[in-house]
Formats: C-alpha cells, sequence, structure tokens
C-alpha cells in the first residue's frame, strides 16, 4: 500500500478525533487531554509519512499541496494545543480554520489518489 494512501487512511481517523474536539469546544467542554495527544499523534504521523513520500517517492503536483496545506493546518494545532494546555478558551475562529485547512488538505489528498 503506498505510503500516501496510508497517510489518509492516519488522517480519516485524526479527522474523527478532530470532529470530537471541535464539538467539545463548540458545547463549551472541556477537551479530554488523551483525545487531544491522539489527534495530534495521528495527525503528526500522517504528515510523516508525506513528508517521506515527498522526500523519498517523489510525491508531487497536489498532493505536495496537500502536504503543505497539512502543515500550515499543524500551526493552527500547535496554537490550539499550547493554548489547551495552558487552561484558556480555544478560540472558534483558529478551530474552524484549522478544520478547514486540514479538511481541505484531505480533500486534495483523496483527489490526487483517486486519479
Amino acid at each position: 500500500m503506498p505510503l500516501t494512501t496510508i497517510a489518509l487512511l492516519i488522517f480519516a481517523v485524526a479527522a474523527l478525533g478532530g470532529a470530537f474536539l471541535a464539538l467539545r469546544r463548540f458545547t463549551g467542554k472541556t477537551q479530554p487531554m488523551p483525545v487531544v495527544l491522539l489527534h495530534g499523534l495521528l495527525a503528526a504521523s500522517g504528515l510523516t509519512c508525506l513528508l517521506y513520500a515527498y522526500f523519498k517517492e517523489s510525491l508531487h503536483g497536489a498532493g505536495a499541496t496537500a502536504l503543505v496545506i497539512f502543515l500550515v493546518a499543524a500551526l493552527g494545532g500547535f496554537f490550539l494545543f499550547f493554548a489547551n494546555i495552558r487552561g484558556k478558551v480555544l478560540p472558534i475562529p483558529v478551530v474552524l480554520l484549522h478544520a478547514a485547512l486540514a479538511l481541505t488538505a484531505f480533500a486534495v489528498l483523496a483527489t490526487t489518489l483517486i486519479q
């Protein structure tokens, strides 16, 4: 199985955790740290697969674009993670931007694999 497909599957599971965390934020509930950590670990694993594919298996075109968008989404994820561990309320615009970027990158990567 190609690494890009593995990355897509990992990102799909990470997205489920992200949706759960976003729903918790929108309903004013706290973020369970095990889910926060698992979400970040899965997303980082997906990014690692894509980075490896980029440098070793010549990921290019839309796949490389997805990688860049995921990296930008990761910056938002880092911001949210550090706000969370400081006990701050997560800003909804950042949560939405992080989710929008990650879902866009997911769609671009999925489209690349379907072709």
